[in-house]
C-alpha cells in the first residue's frame, strides 16, 4: 500500500487521520457470530438465530471445553484444581517467574461499591505473567499467536470490545486478504472441524465478514492451548454505503477478543480465552491488565509495520509498578462490553450528558419529536419506531438519559456519539502547533491548553476522571493540534455511551476483572507511571521473558523508548517469525 491512510469519521481514508484507527473492523453495530447448522452447502453464508442454533458435537473433540463451561458453571466442579498447570507451558523454565494459584500475592484489598449500592472487600492480585505487545498504524496493539501444528504465526489485534478470536485464512481471495498472513488447514495436522455445517458471520461497521469455526491448537506467548475455538474468515464484505475495505487500509491478520461470553460467537461451545486460562490454572485470576507508554509515535514510513514492544498485556492481575498507588474500581453495568454507569460528562462547561438540560437528553428528546412529527401518534407505530422505542426506553418522566464509559483497546481515541460530536467539532477547530506532541506532550504552548477544554467525566459512585487537553491532542496532516475524538454511535439497547479507546491507555493503566463473588466484574483506572525508572523496569522484566532482548542502559533508555520506537526492533527476535512478517 503506497499511501499510508486510514479511516476518518466521514468514512473516507486521509492522510490527515494516519494517527488513529476507527475500529471499524468490528463497530458498534456489532451482532454475535452466529453458527450455520441449517445448510448442507459452504457457500450458504445465512444467518439465524440463538433459537435456530443447531450444534452436532463430537464428545470427544468436546470434551476439554466442556469442562471449561462447567468448571465455570457448574458448583459441583467449581472446586477443581488442576495440578499439571506448569505442562501448559511451552518454556517450563518459566514456571519459576510465572504466579499459579499455589502462589499467589495479594497487592491489596479494595473495598468495591457494586451495583446493588453493596460494598464488598476485593483481594486483587499481582502478577508475573506479561506479554509484549507491539504496536502497528500508531494505534493498534497486537500480539503474537501460534495457531496449528506444524506452526502458523499470527499477529492479531488485542481488542476489550470483543471476545473472539478470528484471524484471515487463505480461502479468502480477495486483494485485501492477499496482503497479510493467512491460515492454512491444509498444513496442519491438529486442524478440526467443529461440524459439517459451521458457517459464521459478522457484522461490523462499514461491511461484514464470512468465514467457519474450527478447533486448533493454539500458542498464546508461553502457553498452549489444545482444541481451541477459533474463527477462520473467507471473505469481506463491504456494506452497499461504504467505500471502504478496512482489511486493506490496515492489513488486518486478525482479532484476539478479551471481552465478555455474552458477545462470543462460540458462547454456546467453549469459554473466552481468558476463562479458559483461568481455569485450568495458567493464571492465578479472571483478570487481565494493560499498560501503554505514553509516547505517541510519529510515522516513519509505510515499511515500519511493528515496533519495538511498546505495551504490555498482564494476565491474572495487576503491577504495581506500572500506575501510581490510586486505583480506583468501577463495577460494569452489563456484561456485554466493558461498560460503566455515567453520571455526567462536562466538555469545558457545557453539559454534554446526562440529565435534563445536557445535550444527550436534548438530542433524544429532538429525535423523539422528530420521529412523532414524521409518523404521529404511536397507536400503530412503523417498524423504525418499534426499534426507537424499543432501544431508547431512557426517554421517560425521570429526565435523565442513562450515559455509560466504554473501555475499549480496539478504538484509538475517545468518542463521542453523532450529535455531540458534530456540536463539539463546531466549537473546537485545529488549532496551535502540535507537530512534536510525539515527543513530549507536556511542551504543548499553553495557548494550546487554554484554546480547548478539559474533558470531566463524573461516574456513579461521584469518582471523577478530568482529561486535560495534553492528553487528548494529536497532530493532524499540517501538524496543527486536533481533538483525538472519533463518533461512534453505539446501539440504543447498551444505552448511550462513550468510548474510552488507545489514547486514553496511554495516559491510565486500566485493569479488567470478571466473576468476582458478589461484585461480578469491574474496570480499574490508575494513572500511569512513565519515567526512566518505570521503563528501566519494563526493560528488564521483558528481558527475563525473552532471552533475546537486551534491554538498554540508562543513557540508551529515552532514546530506545522515544527515538527508536516506531521502527522494527533488530533486539526482540522470534525466530524465525519476523522475516516474513508483514513483507
Amino acid at each position: 500500500m503506497e499511501n499510508n491512510e486510514l479511516f476518518d469519521i466521514s468514512g473516507n481514508f486521509t492522510n490527515e487521520d494516519v494517527y488513529k484507527w476507527s475500529s471499524s473492523y468490528r463497530d458498534y453495530d456489532y451482532q454475535d457470530t452466529e453458527i450455520d447448522n441449517e445448510h448442507n452447502s459452504d457457500s450458504d453464508y445465512d444467518s439465524y438465530s440463538d433459537s435456530n442454533i443447531n450444534y452436532h458435537q463430537d464428545e470427544n473433540h468436546y470434551q476439554e471445553y466442556n469442562d471449561d463451561y462447567q468448571n465455570t458453571h457448574n458448583s459441583n466442579s467449581s472446586k477443581l484444581v488442576y495440578s499439571d498447570s506448569e505442562s501448559f507451558l511451552i518454556n517450563p523454565k518459566l514456571k519459576e517467574i510465572y504466579n499459579f494459584s499455589n502462589n499467589k500475592q495479594i497487592y491489596k484489598t479494595i473495598n468495591v461499591l457494586n451495583v446493588n449500592g453493596e460494598i464488598i472487600p476485593y483481594d486483587i492480585y499481582l502478577t508475573n505473567v506479561t506479554i509484549p505487545l507491539f504496536e502497528i498504524k500508531n494505534s493498534l496493539f497486537v500480539c503474537r499467536i501460534r495457531i496449528g501444528e506444524p506452526e502458523q504465526e499470527f499477529w492479531p489485534i488485542i481488542d476489550t470490545g470483543s471476545s473472539n478470536l478470528w484471524v484471515i485464512g487463505d480461502e479468502c481471495n480477495q486483494s485485501s486478504c492477499q496482503k497479510v498472513k493467512r491460515y492454512s488447514k491444509y498444513i496442519s495436522k491438529s486442524f478440526k472441524r467443529i461440524s459439517k455445517y459451521d458457517n459464521i458471520s459478522v457484522i461490523f461497521g462499514t461491511g461484514k465478514i464470512y468465514g467457519k469455526l474450527i478447533l486448533e491448537t493454539l500458542k498464546f506467548d508461553n502457553f498452549q492451548l489444545n482444541q481451541h475455538v477459533i474463527g477462520i474468515i473467507e471473505e469481506v464484505e463491504n456494506t452497499d454505503n461504504s467505500k471502504i475495505d478496512i482489511f486493506d487500509a490496515i492489513e488486518l491478520e486478525g482479532v484476539l477478543g478479551l471481552g465478555f461470553t455474552e458477545m462470543s460467537s462460540s458462547k454456546k461451545l467453549q469459554l473466552p480465552l481468558i476463562e479458559r486460562l483461568k481455569n485450568h490454572n495458567l493464571i492465578q485470576d479472571n483478570v487481565f491488565s494493560i499498560y501503554i507508554n505514553d509516547y505517541r509515535i510519529k510515522p516513519i514510513n509505510n515499511n515500519d509495520r511493528l515496533s519495538k514492544p511498546s505495551a504490555i498485556l498482564l494476565l491474572g492481575g495487576i503491577d504495581q509498578n506500572l500506575f501510581y498507588d490510586d486505583l480506583h474500581i468501577l463495577p460494569v453495568i452489563r456484561e456485554h462490553y466493558w461498560q460503566v454507569e455515567l453520571e455526567s460528562l462536562y466538555i469545558g462547561d457545557t453539559k454534554y450528558c446526562c440529565d435534563y438540560g445536557s445535550l444527550a437528553y436534548e438530542w433524544e428528546n429532538l429525535e423523539n419529536e422528530h420521529l412523532h412529527n414524521k409518523f404521529g401518534p404511536y397507536e400503530d407505530p412503523p417498524m423504525d419506531i418499534y426499534i426507537y422505542r424499543t432501544f431508547n426506553k431512557s426517554i421517560d418522566k425521570t429526565n435523565r438519559t442513562p450515559g455509560y464509559v466504554i473501555f475499549d483497546s480496539g478504538t484509538s481515541f475517545y468518542t463521542l456519539p453523532n450529535f455531540e460530536y458534530k456540536h463539539f467539532i463546531q466549537e473546537y477547530k485545529p488549532f496551535g502547533d502540535c507537530s512534536q506532541i510525539h515527543l513530549d506532550s507536556k511542551k504543548i504552548d499553553p495557548k494550546i491548553t487554554e484554546h480547548f477544554p478539559n474533558f470531566t467525566y463524573t461516574f456513579k459512585d461521584g469518582f471523577q476522571l478530568i482529561i486535560p487537553p495534553e492528553l487528548y491532542l494529536t497532530p493532524n496532516e499540517e501538524g496543527k493540534c486536533k481533538p483525538g475524538i472519533m463518533m461512534i454511535d453505539v446501539p440504543g439497547e447498551y444505552g448511550h455511551s462513550y468510548l474510552l479507546g488507545s489514547l486514553f491507555m496511554r495516559s491510565y493503566y486500566t485493569v479488567y476483572a470478571k466473576n468476582i463473588p458478589k461484585i461480578g466484574s469491574v474496570v480499574g483506572i490508575a494513572k500511569a507511571k512513565h519515567n526512566k525508572d518505570t521503563r528501566k523496569y519494563i526493560y528488564n522484566k521483558l528481558s527475563s521473558i525473552n532471552e533475546s532482548f537486551v534491554p538498554p542502559n540508562d543513557d540508551e533508555a529515552e532514546f530506545y523508548w522515544t527515538k527508536l520506537n516506531g521502527k522494527l526492533s533488530e533486539n526482540w527476535k522470534f525466530p524465525p517469525i519476523l522475516s516474513n512478517l508483514f513483507f
